[in-house]
């Protein structure tokens, strides 16, 4: 998958805001790294996102996108 560098346009603007607050939430140091795992993490999921899901959920399922990208990148607590 090609994802796109740089920030975040359009409509995929409000998802910065999500990846800033579960980067702050979770403590996590590499700010930047993790800002571009996000991106990606977004492009990933608007990719597999089926085309009947209504905004809210549309919404959900992103940020479940990038929590669950940005826990494959952190090491486990086991």
């Amino acid at each position: 998958m090609n994802v796109p560098v740089g920030p975040l346009t359009g409509p995929l603007k409000k998802y910065q805001r999500i990846i800033d607050e579960i980067i702050a939430e979770w403590g996590i140091g590499r700010k930047e790294e993790f800002r571009r795992e996000g991106i990606i993490a977004i492009h990933r999921a608007i990719d597999n996102l089926c085309t009947t899901i209504s905004g809210a959920l549309h919404d959900a399922y992103i940020e479940w996108s990038i929590r669950e990208h940005f826990r494959s990148l952190l090491p486990q607590n086991d």
